[in-house]
């Protein structure tokens, strides 16, 4: 109450100045501090190492095979033509020397894991990188059908939550970036293939095609179980009747071997016979 009394009002007034100051730098402070947070998570992971991988996978085996076997080039408006892939000065520079040993490009560094040494590349040698717009293959995983995402996509586009609309606009998309990489005029087939290969998938199912896509899978796993079970199955019974087999032999091994000492024993003991019987005719000679 006494310090209440001693304030003056013009006191009172610039302390709340102040406090109000004070207040609005710490909140610029604490905005800043956010923004560069975003900022710097969003440019760590505006193109993730590990999808991208996934997508690159694929277009290697099987989407640029199937190019080169029509002799076709792609053109540069394609997004998968390889000037326009981001990280493929990082993918070029990733030297594997041997099963899980890897040596970088730039600085000749070596590494036990793949993951380990593209971190090294995104965190060291970034400015390899164009700083012209490129194109992220991960972006473009959903359409590429990688392994990591397809299991997911699939039981989202046969669940009651699947968005018809968005499937729609992204199955739209994938059409226009087709007709970017196989003009009709001029590859009609290969659009024609990779339109049905990429793009039909994208697309929620109806019930129908739900129970269809049911019969599918039961009819893969099927076709999945002989491949590997009865490879198992076959396996252990190759073992079985080796096993078997061997067991046998050595039955018949012992039996004979008890045979033959069964006969010894029978012959030694006749033979000792016949000479203990000689020896007491002999005795009785002896006597008369």
């Amino acid at each position: 109450f006494f310090i209440k009394i001693m304030i003056s009002p013009r006191s009172k007034k610039k302390m709340f100045n102040n406090n109000v100051f004070l207040g609005l730098n710490l909140n610029l402070i604490l905005i800043f501090v956010i923004l560069l947070y975003i900022s710097s998570i969003g440019a760590d992971n505006s193109c993730p190492y590990n999808v991208y991988r996934e997508a690159k996978t694929q277009l290697d085996e099987f989407f640029f095979p199937v190019v080169d076997s029509y002799d076709y080039e792609l053109p540069e408006s394609c997004i998968f033509h390889k000037n326009n892939d981001l990280l493929l000065p990082f993918h070029d520079n990733i030297i594997e020397k041997r099963h899980n040993k890897y040596k970088c490009g730039y600085c000749n560094k070596k590494f036990s894991s793949r993951e380990v040494i593209e971190n090294h590349l995104i965190d060291n040698h970034s400015e390899n990188l164009s700083d012209e717009p490129k194109t992220c293959l991960a972006d473009y995983c959903d359409i590429l059908q990688c392994q990591y995402y397809k299991e997911s996509f699939d039981n989202y586009r046969v669940s009651s939550i699947c968005d018809k609309q968005n499937l729609e606009r992204r199955q739209f998309e994938c059409n226009s970036l087709m007709n970017k990489c196989f003009p009709i005029n001029e590859a009609a087939d290969l659009n024609d293939l990779f339109t049905r290969a990429y793009c039909n998938p994208i697309r929620c199912l109806e019930h129908g095609e739900l129970l269809e896509y049911q019969i599918h899978q039961k009819r893969s796993e099927y076709a999945k179980w002989p491949v590997t079970s009865i490879l198992k199955v076959v396996g252990i019974s190759s073992l079985i009747i080796i096993f078997g087999f061997l067991y046998l032999a050595y039955y018949l091994w012992q039996n004979e071997t008890k045979t033959r000492y069964d006969l010894r024993r029978k012959s030694t003991g006749a033979v000792s016979k016949f000479f203990n019987s000689l020896r007491r005719i002999n005795d009785k000679s002896k006597r008369y």
